[in-house]
């Protein structure tokens, strides 16, 4: 962490030093338990570039881990108006349809959300079932019926696919 946050803040090329700031970030949330320390890493960065998709979609995933539902919301969703590389809209959009869905009671942003997910692969089981949970809620038995066909669709082992039939 030491030798990284060194070379970090006498990196000169903006991509470089956030590439560092976040592997510091990481260091400190994965390997040493300290999501404050991570946070504080980031925020650090974000003063220098404050609108940078992977530093915003990092920020995300560690306020989610800190279960700051809201903080974790606004850095993604504004990681996504950024326009963030491909492979990163799928993890923004599942974990916004998780925020939505599990921690701010929002089906509507959840569904929006999962979809777009599915959009960009048609696989994603956790979001089939997040999006079989808000239908059933909501009493949507056609949508839910919907959700569970594709479920099945992309469900191969035995088991898996009797729940699905059952629902």
């Amino acid at each position: 962490v030491t030798l990284l946050s060194q070379a970090a803040a006498a990196a000169r090329r903006p991509a470089r030093v956030a590439a560092l700031w976040r592997a510091v970030a990481r260091l400190y949330a994965d390997d040493k338990g300290d999501l404050g320390a991570a946070l504080a890493a980031l925020a650090r960065l974000r003063a220098e570039q404050p609108d940078e998709a992977a530093t915003l979609r990092l920020l995300g995933d560690l306020h989610v881990r800190n279960q700051q539902w809201k903080d974790a919301e606004q850095a993604h969703l504004r990681a996504l108006t950024l326009e963030p590389e491909a492979e990163q809209v799928l993890p923004l959009r599942l974990s916004l349809g998780r925020i939505y869905a599990k921690h701010l009671n929002n089906a509507e942003a959840a569904v929006l959300n999962l979809e777009a997910a599915l959009c960009l692969d048609a696989g994603q089981r956790e979001a089939l079932l997040l999006l079989l949970d808000l239908y059933e809620a909501a009493r949507d038995h056609d949508a839910a019926r919907r959700t569970v066909e594709r479920l099945l669709h992309i469900t191969h082992e035995p088991q898996a696919r009797g729940w699905a039939l059952l629902e």
